[in-house]
């Protein structure tokens, strides 16, 4: 339920996300801090942010050629051109500029790298999450009507003189 939300929230597969869990994992980042990079990215990238696309220059890495990525893919792809860098206050700097207020929390994982990951296989696939997803909904709609019909039943019950005690 909560990997098809992010999806849906972040536009990013289930099986990046999978992929990006595992690698947050790693290095102590949760899929909250990734996904919320990836989306400051998006943003910052997608808005014109001249430091975000003077970044990307920097690392020799084409807007062109990143625009049509998947979200998951274009943190790796970004992320890897930031792993070169070997000054750490440059890449950090860098980071800050594609990345905002978050870069700091991700560090950790754009340091270590996703090589390991990026192409592996993933626990889920995005149609059994999908369906795990649907089965969540109509469990959470039976619960809501059964507490509904339970709870008139006592009512009644109780104002008929059914012998339910408060």
């Amino acid at each position: 339920d909560a990997l098809q939300k992010m999806s849906d929230k972040t536009g990013i597969s289930v099986e990046g996300l999978q992929r990006l869990r595992v690698a947050g994992d790693d290095v102590g980042n949760t899929l909250e801090d990734v996904t919320s990079a990836v989306n400051m990215m998006q943003k910052r990238l997608g808005g014109g942010d001249q430091s975000a696309l003077g970044a990307l220059k920097d690392l020799g890495v084409s807007f062109e050629e990143i625009k049509g990525l998947s979200p998951d893919r274009q943190f790796i792809q970004i992320s890897d051109a930031i792993r070169k860098i070997e000054d750490p206050m440059r890449q950090a700097a860098v980071a800050a500029d594609v990345f905002g207020r978050g870069a700091a929390e991700i560090l950790p994982l754009i340091k270590r790298g996703m090589d390991d990951v990026k192409d592996s296989a993933v626990s889920m696939s995005g149609e059994t999450v999908r369906a795990l997803y649907r089965i969540g909904d109509s469990l959470g709609r039976f619960k809501r009507e059964a507490k509904g019909v339970l709870g008139e039943a006592l009512t009644t019950l109780q104002n008929r003189g059914g012998g339910v005690k408060e």
